[in-house]
């Protein structure tokens, strides 16, 4: 637009003068002797005139033949006079006279003038370059105001977060038995499967993150003191450890068993609801009173909790995945392996029988998550809390 706009003003400022309408030859020789004559003072309006005419309209005068310049004076004597034929006295210039005059040609008054176009143009590109600065200005101060919207409702959602970060147990080193010493007795498996019933059952009108870890920390423990891991009890059970992966990611796994029949990374979901998912999915679907919503598929969720674990005991073979989901969810789809519900732990743990590991590798296990989980701080997790929010925004 800009570019446009400089064009039209080269292009007026460049025509010639003397493309206004040009006078006869006897028309400007009368009003080159006007300019003679009224030349002692050139301040007058009268002189002003003349000149202006003998210089836009008399460049190149128009030949006329005998005949014209006679129709040319009878239209002539129909306009306003400009001066008299005869010569005047400066102080008679205002009275009316009768004599035969000279004026215009009709077009010239008519005509635009040169210098008010060139005029015109630039007062519209300079209109037009203040509206595109106004513009710019305005869009500024609108991404201005959108930022700060922005980070206003990021603060709201961190200072919501952040509470809840603040209650979660830090763990001292000496307030961990890298060993679970359960003093256990022989229960059938159908007491057990009671037992695990009864939990889901108290649990099932709450729909709380919390209270179902809580439930799965129970089932846990059940199943430790039941032997169903192993007829020792060198089985020891971890909550909400923070690790990192191979990308120096902090990662948080819901709970951790550590057993010679292997060590079991549980990622729990406390969904209600209708769930639809398979094992090569990206994304499940939770179905909920008429509403559908998307998660990232636990599955490839917890293996990289997996990974972490491994790069954490140095050891690949042995770490198995379990995904858990509470009994208020229905799959409306073939159960993804390594996925069940809650009730049904027990059952999926007790199918480990081989043993993999030694006590002595065991002893290192515990060890290992030990210094880990001694150094971790609640910044760390507002560090990982941050991080899922990050990747959250990028999806």
């Amino acid at each position: 637009m800009l570019k446009r706009i400089l064009i039209l003003v080269i292009y007026f400022t460049s025509q010639p003068s003397f493309a206004n309408q040009q006078y006869s030859d006897g028309t400007c020789i009368l009003l080159q002797n006007q300019v003679k004559e009224f030349s002692f003072n050139k301040q007058s309006q009268r002189y002003k005139t003349a000149k202006r005419s003998v210089d836009r309209h008399c460049i190149n005068p128009v030949k006329s033949s005998t005949v014209n310049q006679t129709s040319s004076t009878k239209s002539s004597e129909k306009h306003t006079p400009i001066y008299a034929a005869k010569k005047l006295q400066p102080q008679n210039l205002t009275e009316p006279s009768n004599q035969a005059v000279v004026t215009k040609p009709h077009q010239a008054i008519t005509s635009v003038p040169a210098n008010t176009m060139q005029s015109l143009v630039l007062k519209i590109g300079v209109w037009v370059l203040v509206i595109m600065f106004l513009l710019a200005f305005l869009k500024a101060i609108i991404v201005l105001f959108a930022k700060r919207a922005a980070k206003s409702l990021l603060n709201k959602v961190t200072g919501r977060i952040e509470p809840v970060v603040s209650n979660l147990p830090v763990r001292k080193a000496e307030d961990i038995n890298p060993k679970t010493t359960a003093n256990v007795s022989d229960k059938s498996c159908s007491v057990l499967k009671n037992t695990i019933a009864e939990i889901v059952a108290n649990d099932a009108g709450n729909s709380s993150g919390q209270q179902g870890e809580v439930v799965v920390n129970n089932l846990i423990e059940k199943v430790i003191n039941n032997k169903v891991l192993s007829a020792a009890s060198n089985v020891s059970h971890y909550t909400s450890v923070l690790l990192t992966n191979d990308n120096d990611e902090l990662t948080e796994i819901d709970h951790l068993i550590v057993s010679p029949v292997g060590v079991f990374v549980i990622e729990s979901k406390n969904y209600s609801g209708y769930i639809f998912g398979s094992q090569h999915q990206a994304k499940w679907t939770q179905t909920l009173k008429g509403r559908k919503t998307q998660f990232m598929n636990p599955l490839r969720q917890n293996y990289k909790h997996c990974l972490a674990v491994s790069r954490l005991l140095g050891v690949v073979d042995g770490v198995e995945s379990l995904v858990l989901f509470h009994d208020k969810a229905s799959f409306k789809t073939k159960l993804p392996p390594n996925v069940r519900y809650v009730s049904e732990m027990e059952a999926f743990l007790s199918g480990f029988t081989h043993v993999k590991f030694t006590d002595s590798q065991l002893e290192e296990f515990n060890t290992r998550l030990a210094k880990v989980i001694s150094v971790t701080t609640r910044e760390d997790f507002k560090q990982h809390i941050s991080e899922v929010k990050a990747k959250q925004c990028d999806i």
